[in-house]
């Protein structure tokens, strides 16, 4: 079970928490499709809850959630990397699982990122990473 939420942003496709421990948890809803302008959306909030900090963050993928071209290309950009300090993603099937790992292999983000099965695991993971202020 995640520490409680100190602060949540909502988005059309799902929201982002800072947890009382200063992780960020971003949470897709199922079948979701990413646009431009909801990666936009998230890296505008991401920023403003990471305080401008790296911070370790935490994704759960939801079950075949997506990305347009457009909200990949500019994801890879990535601006969101200089307050991600490193990454678990949960990702509950087989689908998810193989897409997230084909564009990682091609779009390696510059902080270290792992692929769970279960929300403990990839919590676990996140809090033997460099500790931060909440």
């Amino acid at each position: 079970m995640l520490p409680a939420s100190v602060q949540r942003i909502d988005f059309r496709v799902g929201f982002l928490e800072i947890l009382e421990d200063g992780i960020l948890y971003y949470h897709f809803y199922d079948d979701s499709i990413l646009d431009i302008s909801d990666v936009q959306e998230m890296l505008k909030a991401h920023s403003i809850l990471a305080a401008r900090k790296p911070r370790p963050v935490l994704v759960d993928a939801g079950v075949r959630t997506s990305m347009t071209q457009e909200a990949r290309l500019f994801d890879i950009s990535r601006e969101r990397q200089k307050y991600t300090l490193a990454e678990a993603i949960i990702v509950n099937n087989i689908v998810t699982r193989i897409t997230a790992n084909f564009y990682y292999r091609f779009n390696p983000p510059p902080y270290k990122t792992r692929f769970f099965n279960s929300e403990e695991a990839a919590y676990s993971w996140l809090k033997s990473m460099k500790k931060v202020a909440p």
